[in-house]
């Protein structure tokens, strides 16, 4: 998501100027982190909020993994079907355990992970599986 496009598009296109184009860009920002893609083969066409989902934590060995599905609601009389997330277990989750999901794709090595992570959600990952596999290849090079 281009957060300056849509900043610039809620400044000029949509004439909100009451707000600062750095708050907007800002607030772009945080959802883009926080939203899920639906794709058709490999074009991005929608994304998704889910805000109990936004709570949960990254790890490159998550413990659920995730579906989009469909969801029949009804909204006002009327039964839709709505897109809708399934967050399922992939082995025990302990009592106290943090429930993690993957935010990039697991399969790949800990340096192009790392590499995505910090460029599309701004951090280091340091989680187990990350920090093992760094110290794996820093004992190979010597």
């Amino acid at each position: 998501m281009e957060t300056k496009f849509i900043a610039n598009f809620v400044n000029n296109i949509c004439k909100l100027k009451q707000y600062e184009f750095d708050i907007i860009e800002k607030i772009t920002g945080i959802v883009a982190m926080n939203t899920f893609g639906v794709y058709r083969g490999t074009e991005r066409y929608s994304s998704l909020l889910f805000d109990k989902v936004t709570l949960l934590a990254h790890d490159c060995d998550p413990n659920t993994s995730r579906e989009i599905v469909e969801d029949e609601v009804i909204v006002n009389g009327i039964l839709k079907k709505l897109p809708a997330i399934q967050i399922i277990a992939t082995r025990t989750i302990e009592c106290g355990e943090v429930i993690s999901i993957y935010y990039t794709k697991v399969s790949e090595n800990v340096y192009d992970r790392r590499k995505y992570l910090k460029k599309n959600f701004y951090f280091d990952c340091s989680c187990s599986r990350c920090v093992k596999e760094l110290m794996e290849n820093i004992k190979i090079k010597q």
